[in-house]
């Protein structure tokens, strides 16, 4: 399966988010990332 590429501001966007305390499955199902993808920010 090809790997989506996201741009340095998307991944700044939902890291900040992410340490504001938005939920990761909340990040997820906004912005379409599998959850793996957002604990290795």
């Amino acid at each position: 399966m090809k790997q989506k590429r996201y741009n340095q501001e998307f991944k700044q966007t939902v890291v900040e988010l992410y340490r504001s305390g938005t939920p990761v499955n909340q990040l997820s199902s906004e912005y379409l990332l599998q959850t793996d993808s957002c604990e290795h920010t």
